[in-house]
């Protein structure tokens, strides 16, 4: 791993189609498919430089301008990998900065150095992929609030579902006689409907009153959920989900593009497959966790040295978490389960229909 700290998709495939030796059928210089092409005209435009990356040397205030009478924006803790234009010098005194979770704003250079050119290569693409991971993120207490409920619930396998949804360019519709103002608590509270709104409804997260009307429950969005209510929230979303196995299937699931959601636990477990009440040493502890032992969570990505990128919908800081492969298979012990989501499939016959 490569050093970035706490906070985007899966790895994105990159293919490309080379013709053979003595195949090529590309058209001459100056044509194009056969019809001339006109020259391009004016100054050449040079491609932008590369960002470069910086590293705070301590923890530090991320302010709105350069200066320290500016308004803090927050405080990033010592290790925290920012982009930063190609054209600030390396002895600047305020350094204009993003982080991974895409905030922006200026950090005093006294507590931060550049990184080098060649450890900049694996940075380049753990930043990228965290920041696609952070487009996703949802928090469940924040979502919560979004439709005027308490904090306090059970929605981190909707929670879950919803981002591994996002992710993947798939949504939900709308829950009948409920307005949809288009948060991520509505995101959130349509996961746990379609979850289980056919074979449960006692916890599809809507009551109906005697009038008729209907509004979110906070009592069914407390109740827990499960694998048969994440796999029929999937199918409503027309999505491709598989149950997966091993490690190994988490790995190649995510390696390929898909999100992976997760159960796992923040205590241990005894012989007899209880929790213990001793907390394991993760990337939450104590209150941090808000009181969750069982928990989901989903894997949105991996970085250059094979760790996972993490999205655990009640993180307090609201971003991606970067967990090492034996952090993610300690988590998962004892409670393990793991689910691969994906776009739609599409059969050989409907291929063949949308090609016609």
């Amino acid at each position: 791993m490569v050093g970035i700290r706490g906070v985007g998709p899966g790895i994105a495939a990159y293919t490309s189609a080379l013709p053979k030796p003595g195949t090529s059928k590309t058209p001459p210089l100056g044509r194009r498919d056969g019809v001339p092409v006109e020259a391009p005209t004016g100054p050449f435009q040079p491609n932008p430089p590369a960002p470069n990356y910086w590293r705070t040397s301590d923890a530090v205030n991320l302010r709105s301008g350069p200066g320290a009478d500016y308004d803090r924006v927050t405080t990033l803790p010592a290790g925290t990998v920012l982009q930063v234009g190609a054209e600030v010098p390396a002895d600047a005194s305020w350094v204009p900065v993003t982080t991974p979770d895409g905030q922006t704003g200026w950090v005093s250079g006294d507590y931060a150095d550049p990184v080098s050119a060649q450890e900049a290569v694996g940075i380049r693409h753990d930043f990228a992929a965290l920041q696609r991971s952070s487009a996703v993120y949802i928090n469940q207490l924040d979502a919560e609030r979004d439709v005027d409920m308490t904090v306090g619930n059970s929605n981190c396998g909707p929670t879950s579902l919803a981002m591994a949804l996002r992710q993947q360019g798939l949504t939900l519709p709308a829950i009948d006689g409920i307005e949809d103002n288009h948060t991520a608590g509505d995101e959130v509270q349509k996961a746990r409907y379609a979850m289980y709104q056919e074979f449960d409804p006692s916890r599809d997260g809507v009551a109906t009153a005697d009038d008729g009307t209907s509004s979110y429950s906070e009592t069914e969005n407390s109740s827990y959920t499960g694998w048969s209510g994440l796999q029929a929230g999937a199918d409503a979303a027309h999505a491709d989900w598989q149950m997966l196995e091993t490690a190994d299937d988490i790995h190649r699931a995510v390696n390929s593009g898909k999100s992976v959601i997760v159960s796992g636990s923040f205590q241990d477990y005894d012989a007899a497959g209880d929790p213990t009440g001793a907390d394991r040493e993760l990337w939450l502890s104590g209150d941090a966790r808000h009181g969750a032992v069982e928990h989901i969570v989903v894997v949105t990505g991996l970085t250059s040295d094979g760790s996972y990128i993490v999205n655990d919908p009640i993180n307090g800081e609201k971003s991606p978490v970067v967990v090492s492969a034996a952090d993610l298979q300690t988590f998962m012990n004892g409670n393990w389960g793991a689910m691969s989501v994906g776009p739609p499939t599409l059969s050989p016959a409907e291929a063949r229909r949308l090609l016609r």
